[in-house]
């Protein structure tokens, strides 16, 4: 496996459920040596992606800043409901269906 498969398996540690791990349990989860995960999550550290706080790892910010450079309307979109015609338009206008 590659390094970048290693820092993948490290970043896809990370869910709703475990938004921080220790070492231990990214070890677990990811199932690579204890110094494999150390010295990725150490670069990691180093560039932003994780950070960590009392002995606990989570997914930085710089790797949500590079997500956004991807999607640059996504939030935009997110809050943006489809246009529905029958909707907008007064009950008495709107088709039924019927024949």
């Amino acid at each position: 496996m590659t390094a970048l498969g290693r820092a993948d398996l490290v970043l896809g540690a990370f869910d709703a459920e475990h938004p921080d791990l220790s070492l231990a349990g990214l070890t677990a989860r990811t199932g690579l040596p204890r110094t494999t995960v150390f010295r990725i999550a150490s670069n990691m550290l180093a560039v932003g992606w994780l950070v960590r706080r009392n002995g606990r790892y989570r997914v930085g910010d710089r790797l949500s800043e590079l997500a956004s450079t991807t999607r640059p309307h996504a939030r935009m979109r997110a809050g943006v409901r489809p246009w529905r015609p029958e909707r907008s338009r007064p009950a008495a206008c709107r088709w039924t269906g019927g024949s």
